[in-house]
Order: C-alpha cells, then structure tokens, then sequence
C-alpha cells in the first residue's frame, strides 16, 4: 500500500517532544476501561522507548513515526498501548506505538533495525537523536502488512495471520476488495433507511465505532450482496450480520483461515476512521480455489425465485423464536410442483398483478450466497413432503467441524446432472 511520505524534520520534533515528556516524568496515570467495560486509573512506568522503522534506518522522508514503549502497571495490568500513549502523550498525529520490545511487541513484527533512544539507564535521548545518521538510500522496509487494503494500527493480529492471508489469496483460496469512504474522515455519514433502526438501537457502541458503522452503510449501500437485512451479533459487541456476510468494527482482529464456516460468505473489517487513513472497508471473501467452492460446484440445488432471487420464509421453530428458511429442493419436478401449487393460491398470479413464481438451479458460489444468508435450510425431495431441517447455526458452535457439517450438507443435495 502506498503511503504518504513525510519530511523527517517533522517526525524528530514529534520523537523530541515525546521524549521531553518521559524525561519529565516517566510514571504517570493513565485513564483507560477494563475488560468489564469499567473506568480505572493506572499508574504506568515507562521504562524505555526505541524509535523503529524508516527513521531508524535514517531515510529522509518517512510514512510515519514507530516507536517501541517498553511500559509497566504499577498498581493494575498495563492499559493497552494506545491508552498508554494517549496518557503521556497525548494526541501524536503520524506515531505510531508498539508496546514491548524490538524482539517482542504488539506489532507482531520484530524490528531488528530499532535504536535505544531514551531509558532510566540511557536518558540522554538527544544525543541518542542526533546520534542516528541521515542515509538518502534509506527507504520503507517492506512486510506483508504492506499488501493489505489496511494498514496495522487498524487491527490486531500477528504477523504470520497477514503471511496467511496472502498466500491464501496467491492460491486462490481467498480474494478482497476494499470499499473507500468518500469525504473527510470527520465528517458525519447518513445511514441508509433501511439500516437505520438497527443502527439507532446501537447507542451503547462507542462514538468512534458509530461514526466508522455509519461510514460504512452508507458506502456499501451500491453493494450487490448489501441488499439484505442488517442485525446485530448480540454474541459481540461491535460484530454484525448483513445477509452472508459478517462485519467486524472499530479495531477488529485480522482473521486466521475465515471463510471456513458455511454459515458466512464474506467477512468485511470497518476499522475506526482516522486522518491519517486509510478510510476504508476491507471485504474478504472465498476464491475459486476455495474448498467449499469446489465441492459446492459439483453439487446442484433447485430454489422458488422472484425477480431472480430465491425466496426465504419465516419460519416459527420453537415458542418465540422466527428464523429465516430456505427450501433447498433436489430435484428441478419437485420444485416446479411446488411453485405451481403456490401460484394457484395466489390471486395476483391469476390476475397478471404478480409474475409467478421461479425455480431457479443453485450451485458453486451462488449456492453458498444463499445458503449464508439463513438460519436454516429445509431440503425437500418431493413438494408433497415436509423436508429436513439443517441448521446453519450448528455451524458455529465451539466445537463444531465446519468442514464435516458441510460435507454432510452437500451429501443431502444430487450431484449435478443428476437433478
């Protein structure tokens, strides 16, 4: 990814600054939540700081500032890095902080190029400072994050979950695209109608997860498979549905091997909008190469359509509980019957008001499209017959075989050319 590139007088004064703060007091009270969600202030040493990165390496111009913060709780467990920063220094446009080690830290990354700039052993940071010498063949070190629609400060995850990812993709098991936010990053979004009560009943999300939400339901509403409904993952906090797929939000983890589960078709990451960026969703979802593509090609389901997409029910399973059901038929007679049996019930058909109902032939990816949609499939084998019910949830319980559930779903549908 192609970044911005900066004059690096701007990220010494910004590093002299920081610096001038930890040799003032390098033990302060930071504000942060804890895992409960409740305010706490922690008294937080600073031990040490490196700078890393591109200014280590002593180029002339420099996407950003890496600096490396070895800290620790003097009274509670250390407050996450970000709250860490915020707390002794404040708002610092352009720096970006790992807390750790060069060995070890939050980046994932170990940066072997990193140099002592401030310690209780070492206070001496400006000439630690002028100590770093200029080179104008220094450059960006490349790593894998780099070709990722965003960049690591937007998520969490390691090192080797980027390698995954994009070998994934080089095999073709994987492909993305990103959605860009148009406009200033501070700039309010209007939410889609459509979206808006699910929205609204999101108050206790935070504001920078809101503003990011809302972002991104009004960029995706030109989306062909955003044409759905909107709920929220009430399992977690900042996660939510939108037809097949699922939507992470604020700072969301950088996923291992998705796109296991059936029960989902894409995963798309809203992280929080910034000014440095970049202000955009990133949509992941299966390649050809995909195992579940490749067994869902060879298998074929028939569906009743209107205007060209299969139609779901809801459903009542069990006391209050609605659920969304599609009738997966096996063979194309069976269907046709029972679109026939549907249109003679239905005056509007009879009147020319309505087209009648469509059967439509499922298979590869606009089969599991369809299927990630609902909460449960009915395969039907004869239209006079009730069919069996599968339970797309069962797909994500902890201890499920995504693939076993999906070899044993495919085994319920003909092979193609044989419906």
């Amino acid at each position: 990814m192609t970044r911005v590139r900066y004059p690096r007088a701007r990220f010494t004064r910004a590093l002299e600054k920081i610096c001038a703060v930890l040799e003032a007091s390098p033990v302060r009270g930071v504000s942060h939540k804890d895992f409960l969600d409740r305010p706490r202030v922690t008294r937080v040493q600073a031990r040490a700081l490196w700078v890393a990165g591109s200014y280590a390496r002593g180029a002339l111009e420099c996407g950003d500032l890496d600096l490396v913060l070895d800290a620790v709780g003097l009274d509670h467990g250390l407050p996450r890095i970000k709250d860490v920063a915020r707390g002794f220094f404040g708002a610092t446009p352009g720096v970006a902080f790992y807390g750790g080690t060069p060995g070890s830290n939050s980046s994932g990354v170990a940066f072997p190029e990193a140099t002592l700039i401030w310690s209780a052993d070492r206070p001496d940071w400006r000439q630690a400072i002028a100590g770093i010498a200029e080179d104008a063949g220094a450059g960006h070190f490349e790593r894998p994050s780099d070709h990722l629609p965003l960049i690591p400060e937007q998520m969490r995850g390691s090192i080797d979950a980027a390698k995954e990812l994009l070998l994934s993709r080089d095999a073709g098991l994987l492909r993305w695209h990103h959605i860009d936010f148009p406009g200033d990053h501070r700039s309010q979004a209007k939410v889609p109608p459509r979206f808006a009560e699910v929205y609204d009943r999101c108050a206790t999300l935070g504001k920078a997860t809101r503003h990011a939400l809302a972002h991104f339901l009004a960029a995706c509403e030109e989306c062909p498979w955003a044409d759905d409904d909107l709920s929220k993952d009430w399992n977690k906090r900042t996660a939510f549905r939108l037809g097949g797929a699922r939507i992470h939000v604020g700072r969301p983890l950088l996923p291992v091997r998705p796109l296991e589960s059936a029960s989902r078709n894409r995963l798309v990451l809203v992280p929080h909008l910034t000014a440095r960026g970049p202000n955009r969703a990133w949509v992941i979802e299966r390649g050809p190469a995909h195992p579940l593509v490749r067994k869902a090609k060879r298998r074929v389901a028939y569906v009743l359509a209107c205007s060209g997409r299969p139609m779901d029910i809801m459903a009542q399973l069990a006391g209050w509980h609605w659920v969304r059901v599609l009738g997966l038929f096996t063979a194309r007679a069976a269907a046709e019957s029972a679109a026939a049996e549907m249109d003679e019930s239905d005056e509007e058909v009879a009147l020319g008001e309505a087209e009648p109902t469509q059967v439509m032939a499922l298979s590869g990816e606009r089969l599991l499209e369809s299927i990630a949609r609902v909460d449960c499939l009915e395969i039907v084998h004869h239209a006079s017959e009730k069919g069996k019910i599968f339970n797309m949830g069962t797909f994500d319980y902890h201890d499920a075989d995504p693939h076993a559930l999906f070899d044993e779903l495919m085994a319920l549908l003909p092979l193609r050319g044989r419906g």
